[in-house]
């Protein structure tokens, strides 16, 4: 542990303005110190990893504000080519930058830490400069618990848009909410918040229709006691006409192919999950789950849709 600590105290982000070379490294957002150190932090959920200290936390933040002010103009950048964007680059660098406030910084951080002002300064330009952070605004009610409705508005239009980073962006905010609220760091949370799993599900909204099922799966695994009555008559009812609308049968296209198929397998993924949850709940299990599972044992299916089902569980 003290030698990542000294490790870490000793790398440096990949702050562009410093370099003397004039060429930018293509990275798409891959920066190793950047994995290496949200990889070995302790979750709130989770018992491995590092913990750190809030002036620890407080001292990192330096450095990512740091790195922030000298690289953000980059975010604007419009020389572009065929084959590279800056702007773009540099959003996706920032995108570890967002995670490791998200999982290292703000965690650590009491209500009342000296950084207040210089954090709601970074997340105003995060915003501003269009990188995705609804997330990180998220978390961050843990320092500015005032700014909940804001946040929520901001979930919303996350989630309401037609753009994938976005929506994701949404549903990782929503994760940030219940992660407060299990870990009591905020009080009651929106009685309707789980309707933007729920409602995409049910009525299979094409355009979220995939994020809401991967994160139906995280709420059933991390926080099995939000889980509402509403929340899984919808994502049964979902899952039935998903058995029909999704067979792979009668002419498609290639992309439609795909398409089904990845929705198909999620929907497998989703069932399981349900099917865990009611296990463990010691529920009946609903028809609709049992139908999933013969789906999975169905050698007719395609080896992505079988393979997402445990055969173990009994």
């Amino acid at each position: 542990m003290s030698l990542f600590k000294a490790y870490t105290a000793k790398q440096e982000f990949p702050i562009q303005k410093r370099k003397t070379e004039k060429g930018i490294s293509i990275t798409n957002g891959d920066i190793p110190f950047c994995r290496e150190l949200i990889g070995a932090t302790k979750g709130p959920l989770s018992e491995k990893g590092i913990d750190w200290s809030e002036q620890e936390a407080i001292d990192l933040f330096c450095r990512l504000l740091e790195w922030w002010d000298a690289d953000k103009e980059f975010t604007k950048k419009d020389n572009d080519t065929e084959f590279f964007s800056v702007s773009d680059e540099f959003k996706k660098r920032f995108t570890k930058l967002t995670r490791i406030l998200n999982q290292f910084v703000i965690p650590r951080l009491s209500p009342a830490a000296s950084i207040r002002e210089e954090l709601q300064r970074l997340l105003n330009e995060l915003s501003e400069y269009d990188i995705k952070c609804v997330a990180t605004h998220a978390a961050s009610l843990r320092v500015f618990p005032e700014q909940k409705q804001e946040v929520l508005n901001k979930i919303e239009v996350a989630i309401l848009s037609k753009e994938k980073e976005q929506i994701q962006d949404g549903y990782n905010a929503i994760h940030q909410i219940l992660l407060l609220h299990q870990t009591n760091k905020i009080g009651d949370i929106p009685f309707d918040i789980c309707s933007y799993v729920e409602l995409p599900i049910r009525w299979r909204c094409p355009t979220n229709l995939i994020d809401a099922m991967r994160f139906g799966i995280r709420i059933l695994s991390d926080f099995p006691d939000t889980t509402t009555e509403k929340l899984l008559c919808g994502m049964l009812f979902g899952l039935e006409a998903l058995i029909e609308e999704t067979r792979l049968e009668g002419e498609l296209s290639s992309m439609e192919t795909v398409k089904h198929l990845d929705v198909r397998a999620l929907a497998v993924s989703l069932a399981y999950a349900l099917y865990k949850y009611y296990i463990r709940k010691g529920l009946p299990i609903p028809e609709t789950l049992r139908k999933w599972r013969s789906i999975s044992e169905d050698l007719e299916e395609f080896a992505d849709v079988r393979n997402k089902w445990i055969i173990s569980t009994p």
